[in-house]
């Protein structure tokens, strides 16, 4: 399992890329579709979100992997085991999400500061 600090590393570069692209999308003047501008950015900020939620459930020691995949190398999983796996770790990131902000961690900073950055688009492009 990777360190405190080196999860806590990855998860503000994903933030700050979040934010910084999400910044970029709040001043570009480009003639593009609104919709797809704003789909972009809460595409790209939920990935976010569930990349930051994950390495705080790794770093607690919440993953856990399906049956299927248990006795399996990683060299020999088919895409069946990753879909497995996948489904499992999206359903503890969803379940970690409590945790995370009862415990009012820089998971939940990060969570709220990428989330803030997409509201803005959002609101820029498909509310006003």
């Amino acid at each position: 399992m990777a360190s405190k600090t080196f999860i806590t590393e990855e998860q503000f570069w994903f933030t700050a890329t979040t934010v910084g692209v999400n910044a970029f999308l709040l001043s570009c003047t480009l003639p593009i579709c609104e919709w797809l501008i704003a789909t972009v950015s809460v595409v790209m900020t939920t990935y976010c979100i569930y990349l930051i939620l994950y390495r705080s459930a790794a770093h607690a020691g919440k993953l856990v992997k399906p049956k299927i995949s248990e006795n399996v190398d990683e060299k020999d999983k088919t895409w069946r085991h990753k879909a497995a796996e996948t489904s499992m770790y999206l359903r503890t990131v969803f379940r970690h999400i409590p945790f995370v902000v009862c415990e009012a961690s820089g998971s939940l900073f990060f969570v709220m500061l990428a989330g803030a950055s997409c509201v803005g688009v959002i609101i820029r492009y498909v509310i006003s």
